[in-house]
């Protein structure tokens, strides 16, 4: 499906010094090879996968060349994540090493396109970080619809908007592109009471408010009602958490520096719907990578 929009508000924001169009023209090119790479592979497999954030949602800009990225994300149900990596193995793609049996799909899997193009293709069981919010993928994969690719989905435009969003609470909402996707995601039709509706059966309703708030203060005219960000809007005690973190409606929105760790867990905590379950996924995911150290260790003997 391509809806017709008109260029971006914010891509100038986003991108400010962008190199001369040809190199952007050049990469989507390319990018569009290495899709079809993919696509094929999948299709071999019988298995399926979604186009998610910058390479599905460049065919919603006026030209798909005006979305540039640095890699290409799929997002695969947990049970097709081997496959899917074994499929592509098998066609000439290279998987990235790693020292994370247990951990590695709670970040995401990074697979290289065959020469001369070598695309970082990333593979996804979920857009969150470390802890996942339980999402009913299967769900999604219904409402899909086919991209040119046949086996790559394009998720319901609502379901990714939240994907985004997700993405977005995840890198501290840092990234630019994101917002712009939002703001692109939104002209071409997506609705957002149904996306409210998602959000709170994803856990995933501070993140959209953030984002949202985030859209409406720098495109500053009205674009989201204020009926939809009082739906999404935490209670007092999480706004307040919120508020020690993040400057919501402004840019940038984190107020400190990137930092990784315990910092990065303590300020992902004030973006979460519910804060019990985001507790034991830490503890679930501290518990994997103390196993994965201790391994680690073992095989060095």
């Amino acid at each position: 499906m391509s809806v017709a929009v008109q260029a971006p508000t914010l891509a100038d924001w986003a991108w400010p010094n962008r190199g001369p169009a040809a190199a952007d023209k050049a990469a989507a090119l390319a990018r569009d090879h290495v899709l079809g790479l993919v696509g094929s592979a999948l299709t071999s497999a019988g298995r399926q996968a979604l186009l998610v954030k910058g390479a599905g949602i460049s065919h919603l800009y006026p030209n798909g060349w005006l979305r540039p990225m640095a890699d290409i994300d799929l997002l695969v149900r947990e049970r097709d994540l081997e496959p899917v990596a074994a499929a592509l193995v098998s066609n000439g793609f290279t998987r990235e090493a790693s020292d994370r049996p247990l951990t590695a799909q709670l970040l995401e899997i990074g697979m290289y396109a065959p020469a001369p193009h070598r695309a970082l293709v990333e593979l996804h069981t979920s857009m969150d970080k470390v802890v996942q919010r339980r999402i009913d993928l299967d769900s999604v994969f219904e409402r899909a619809h086919a991209s040119a690719q046949g086996s790559l989905l394009l998720p319901a435009l609502e379901d990714q908007l939240l994907f985004v969003v997700q993405h977005l609470a995840a890198d501290e909402f840092r990234h630019a592109a994101g917002i712009v996707d939002v703001e692109v995601l939104i002209a071409a039709g997506a609705d957002l009471d149904l996306a409210a509706e998602r959000a709170a059966e994803w856990r995933a309703t501070a993140a959209l408010y953030v984002a949202l708030a985030t859209l409406e203060g720098l495109l500053g005219r009205g674009t989201i009602s204020p009926k939809i960000l009082a739906k999404v809007q935490p209670k007092l005690g999480q706004r307040a958490f919120l508020s020690r973190h993040f400057d919501v409606g402004k840019w940038p929105v984190a107020r400190r520096p990137t930092t990784l760790g315990l910092r990065w867990l303590y300020r992902q905590a004030a973006l979460q719907d519910s804060l019990g379950s985001f507790i034991a996924g830490v503890a679930g995911y501290a518990l994997s990578r103390a196993r994965e150290r201790i391994g680690m260790r073992i095989s060095r003997r």
